[in-house]
């Protein structure tokens, strides 16, 4: 997808730029859980870059949203998979979104793709969670076959 994407490193401009997006583009949600990337900028993680290109790939992934988690068990290759997560957003939202981690929920045939694109994002890690425990975090047991790519940053 070829979107015009704003120029400005400025997280209104941005954030306004997000939301004045056709929804056939993205939805509502989506775009509030871009706007809330942008707030979370830190370390190596640049929001701009990641969110630009999930817009310009836009046809390569069904959703993304970032959270501070990990999968349990470990290697979350069988269910129950389960996301585990904190309240560390709760105890910083005064001063900063804090997040760490990326959720790319795409077709098996874009996974390639997207890790080969988070490759340019600096991530310290990049993985995949295949079916069935994508089923199971999903809560849809033998649905259709997705893949996440999860993206994580320090």
């Amino acid at each position: 997808m070829d979107l015009p994407l704003p120029t400005e490193r400025n997280v209104d401009t941005w954030q306004v730029y997000l939301w004045n997006l056709p929804e056939d583009v993205l939805s509502r949600a989506q775009k509030l859980q871009f706007m809330l990337m942008l707030e979370g900028e830190f370390n190596a993680f640049d929001p701009y870059l990641v969110v630009g290109d999930l817009l310009q790939h836009r046809d390569g992934w069904r959703g993304a949203v970032m959270d501070r988690g990990y999968l349990h068990p470990d290697d979350a290759t069988q269910p129950p998979a389960h996301l585990r997560t904190d309240l560390i957003k709760l105890r910083d939202i005064q001063a900063h979104w804090n997040v760490d981690t990326l959720f790319i929920l795409t077709d098996p045939s874009n996974t390639d793709r997207l890790q080969a694109l988070a490759e340019n994002w600096v991530a310290d890690e990049i993985g995949v969670v295949e079916e069935p425990a994508v089923s199971a975090l999903l809560g849809a047991y033998g649905g259709h076959s997705s893949q996440i790519v999860t993206v994580w940053w320090d």
